[in-house]
């Protein structure tokens, strides 16, 4: 069962994304949870403190996995297609704070804003590792990695709006293309060529 607070910022999350932080109030928060505006206080301080209890969770959420990731046995290649799988899943587990992740995190005070960009920034960075590591063992192709690293994050942060428009996708079977589409260019096959291109 999800506590009054947990409810209250699934709702918010919907509204953040669906009207902007800024044109969502605490009394439309408070119409979908049922509730006095007043009420809401008993759960959380702030529209701020809302948002920051969606970001902020899902930021340590990302490095939690990447830190399970990274400093696994298994090969890089393995590491970008279970990084792959986590985002695909959390989009799908919370697609609107997905959104917010991208559109919204501005809007963070000053102390929580620095905290999400620099769990940002150090997941980036691991995630660039793991390519290099890809390219150094010659599981894919010796391509820019910035280039990789940006097409790869720009599909898997933009997911969520994936999986609202087509809600009834099997989660298997779209991991399962979603890696296909982003790895099979980038990969080396057999004869050290790309498996999409000679």
């Amino acid at each position: 069962m999800k506590s009054k607070q947990e409810e209250i910022i699934d709702i918010a999350a919907g509204l953040f994304h669906e009207y902007g932080f800024k044109g969502t109030t605490l009394q439309m928060i408070a119409q979908k949870m049922n509730m006095e505006a007043p009420s809401l206080y008993n759960h959380i301080n702030s529209k701020d403190q809302i948002l920051s209890e969606i970001l902020l969770p899902v930021a340590k959420a990302f490095m939690t996995k990447m830190d399970q990731i990274s400093s696994s046995q298994v090969s890089a290649l393995d590491k970008l297609e279970r990084l792959i799988s986590f985002h695909v899943s959390l989009s799908r587990e919370k697609p609107h704070h997905m959104a917010l992740m991208i559109h919204d995190w501005h809007y963070l005070k000053e102390k929580e804003k620095e905290a999400f960009i620099a769990h940002r920034n150090t997941y980036e960075d691991k995630f660039v590792a793991i390519i290099q590591r890809s390219v150094e063992n010659g599981q894919i192709r010796d391509l820019d990695v910035c280039i990789i690293l940006f097409n790869l994050l720009t599909t898997l942060r933009s997911m969520y709006a994936f999986v609202l428009r087509y809600k009834d996708y099997n989660t298997i079977d779209l991991e399962e293309n979603i890696k296909n589409v982003l790895l099979n260019g980038i990969k080396k096959d057999s004869h050290g060529l790309g498996t999409s291109m000679g």
